[in-house]
C-alpha cells in the first residue's frame, strides 16, 4: 500500500492535526472492472449484496462472475437511447438487492431522467424495459430506504445543482430538498442518521470539493427545499466525487480538482467525519492517478479504484486501533515487572 501525504492534504482542516490517525487499511489484492472510460476513472458500477460487482458501460450491463473474479459476463441492457451515448451517470443497487436506478446522464436538463429496473428482468438476450422512468436532474444517488432515492444533479451552465428525493411508492414522485449547491453536483452518501452531499465543481461559499452535512430524519421527512449554505461543513477536498461509507463509520472520497493551486489528485481520503481521527490517504496506483472509491459490504473490503482497476483493502476490525494503544503499555508494565523480579 502506498500512503501519500501530497499537497492536496493540505485542504484538510489543520485543526485534526492532533488526532490519531486512522489505522492503515490493508491492500490484500485487485481485479479489472469490465470497461473503464477515458471521462471517469471507470463507468459507473456498484456492489450487490451477494458481493459481486455490477456496472454499466453504454446502455448495456455487466455482472461479475464471482466475488473479486476477473471475469464478467452480461447480464442485460436497457433499451436504445435509454441512458446518455456516453453511458449513464450513475448505477445503484437498492438496499435489498432488487432495483437499480440509473442516471441517464442526459445533457439537457430539462429532459433528464432516472431509471428504475427490476434485477429479477435482466435478460442478456434483450433490453429490460424500467418498472419506472422519472424525470429528475441526475449526477449521483444514495438509496436510503428500498423505495427512496435521493438524487444530486443540476444545470452546469446556469450554475444551480440541487437535491431531489425520489419516492417510489405509493407512486413515483419527485421533491427538491437541497438546492443551492453550486456549479456542479457531487457525491451524496448517508452514515447513520447523516447525509453528506457534495460539491463536484463550485465557486464562492461552495467551492469545489465542500462537503456539507444535513440530518437524515429531516431530509427524508421534507417538502420543502433546505439551503445547501446553511448546514455545516464537514471538509474540502478533491471533488467530493463519489461519496461512499465503510463498516466503521468512515467517510470514502475519491475525484480530484485540477483547477486547484497545486492540483489536488492521486489519492483516495478515508475519513472520520466525528473528526476525531487524521485522514488516511490511499494511491495504490501511484500519485498520478484519478480514484474513485467504493465499499463491498459482503466482503468488508473498502474498494479504491483507477484506471479500470479495482484495488481491495481489508479494512480493520473496530476496536483495533484500541487494542493496540492498550498493548503498549501492558508490554511496558510486563518489560518493567521482569526487571523487578531479576533485581
Amino acid at each position: 500500500m502506498i500512503r501519500s501525504v501530497l499537497a492536496g492534504a493540505l485542504a484538510f482542516s489543520t485543526t485534526i492535526a492532533a488526532h490519531a490517525a486512522i489505522p492503515d487499511y490493508t491492500l490484500v489484492g485487485s481485479f479489472p472492472l469490465p470497461r473503464s472510460s477515458s471521462f471517469v476513472p471507470t463507468d459507473p458500477f456498484d456492489v450487490l449484496p451477494d458481493g459481486r460487482i455490477i456496472q454499466m458501460h453504454h446502455n448495456e450491463l455487466w455482472l461479475q462472475s464471482g466475488v473479486n473474479a476477473s471475469t464478467y459476463a452480461l447480464a442485460g441492457s436497457l433499451p436504445a437511447g435509454a441512458v446518455s451515448s456516453i453511458g449513464p451517470s450513475f448505477i445503484r443497487v437498492s438496499p435489498d438487492g432488487t432495483r437499480l436506478a440509473i442516471g441517464d446522464n442526459n445533457f439537457t436538463p430539462a429532459s433528464q431522467v432516472v431509471h428504475v429496473v427490476d434485477l429479477a428482468l435482466l435478460d442478456p438476450l434483450a433490453p429490460t424495459t424500467p418498472s419506472h422512468s422519472v424525470p429528475s436532474l441526475n449526477f449521483d444517488a444514495h438509496w436510503t430506504t428500498n423505495s427512496s432515492l435521493l438524487i444530486t444533479g443540476g444545470d452546469f451552465f446556469v450554475g444551480s445543482s440541487v437535491v431531489t428525493r425520489l419516492d417510489l411508492a405509493p407512486s413515483p414522485t419527485t421533491t427538491v430538498v437541497i438546492d443551492g449547491i453550486g456549479a456542479g453536483s457531487g457525491g451524496i452518501v448517508s452514515i447513520g442518521s447523516t447525509i453528506y452531499v457534495g460539491v463536484g465543481f463550485g465557486f464562492g461559499n461552495t467551492p469545489t470539493g465542500q462537503v456539507r452535512s444535513f440530518d437524515l430524519a429531516t431530509i427524508s421527512g421534507t417538502n420543502s427545499p433546505i439551503p445547501f449554505e446553511s448546514a455545516s461543513i464537514l471538509t474540502q477536498t478533491l471533488s467530493a466525487f463519489p461519496l461512499s461509507a465503510d463498516s466503521l463509520g468512515n467517510l470514502l472520497i475519491g475525484g480530484g480538482d485540477s483547477f486547484a493551486s497545486p492540483p489536488l489528485l492521486g489519492y483516495a481520503v478515508v475519513m472520520d467525519p466525528t473528526g476525531s481521527s487524521n485522514p488516511l490517504l490511499l494511491s495504490p496506483a501511484g500519485p498520478d492517478a484519478l480514484y474513485s472509491v467504493g465499499f463491498n459490504a459482503f466482503t468488508n473490503e473498502l474498494l479504491v479504484i483507477a484506471d479500470g482497476i479495482a484495488y481491495r483493502y481489508a479494512i480493520p476490525a473496530p476496536g483495533s486501533l484500541a487494542v493496540i494503544l492498550f498493548a503498549i503499555p501492558a508490554t511496558r508494565r510486563r518489560r518493567r515487572a521482569r526487571r523487578t523480579e531479576s533485581r
